[in-house]
């Protein structure tokens, strides 16, 4: 898997005629915040339509913008709206991959944050095995009955008390199969990795992963709870 966060890569059509404006005049209004010049590429005039990055506006939005070396494609994904905890994330009605929630346990005494989780993307099976054999040699294929699964999750710091560093640990996701029994602690067993998520302060938004080994073929669901803690929330895996 060959994907990049693209960066000024391509453009993309915003207005089918703008004759009246000269190249180095536009500007560009995003819900009525003036970006340009924060654009490190301006927005051009090319055959009588405007073409600017596509990076800007699907950020802008919300949205995840990548770009695929091995199809030479670009992909626009814009995560569906923040939804309430309580009317989604329980154990029976899950949290979609692409759908966005808050977590919050700012009235704990310590270590107390609120953020925003989005599970972005499902990567098991062959696509997983390759990926886990590519960071090192060390690490092995599962066996037949089994398939490395990752859900790469965009986390967004939005208040922490005191200030204080916001801590997201693997062994603050569970995984449980689709009977909803535990596969155990987190995985432990993939050299090479890193860090699954950076440490980070409130109004930074970092990405991770949260992976495990699972039976083959099951579509399991994420805990995601802190210890000592009430709060927790239900994400699935399975793509519809």
């Amino acid at each position: 898997m060959k994907k990049l966060i693209i960066s000024l890569l391509c453009g993309i059509i915003i207005a089918i005629s703008v004759t009246a404006f000269a190249a180095d005049s536009i500007r560009l209004i995003i819900n009525g915040i003036d970006v340009t010049d924060n654009m490190e590429v301006k927005p051009q005039l090319i055959n009588g339509e405007v073409v600017v990055p596509a990076s800007v506006i699907g950020e802008a939005l919300g949205a995840v913008v990548e770009y695929d070396e091995e199809t030479n494609s670009i992909t626009v994904t814009k995560p569906k709206a923040i939804v309430p905890v309580g009317d989604i994330g329980t154990r029976l009605n899950p949290v979609p991959v692409g759908t966005t929630v808050v977590f919050d346990s700012m009235e704990r005494s310590s270590d107390a944050y609120k953020i925003e989780m989005t599970a972005l993307e499902v990567l098991r099976g062959d696509e997983a095995t390759d990926f886990v054999m590519s960071i090192s040699d060390m690490n092995k294929k599962p066996a037949e009955d089994k398939e490395y699964i990752f859900i790469r999750f965009r986390i967004n710091g939005l208040e922490s008390k005191n200030d204080e560093m916001i801590d997201i640990r693997s062994s603050h996701f569970r995984f449980y199969n689709e009977k909803y029994v535990s596969y155990g602690g987190p995985l432990t067993d993939v050299y090479g990795l890193g860090v699954n998520f950076p440490d980070f302060y409130q109004g930074t938004e970092i990405e991770g992963f949260a992976y495990y080994l699972i039976d083959k073929g099951d579509n399991p669901s994420i805990y995601y709870r802190e210890y000592f803690d009430s709060s927790s929330i239900w994400f699935g895996t399975k793509i519809e």
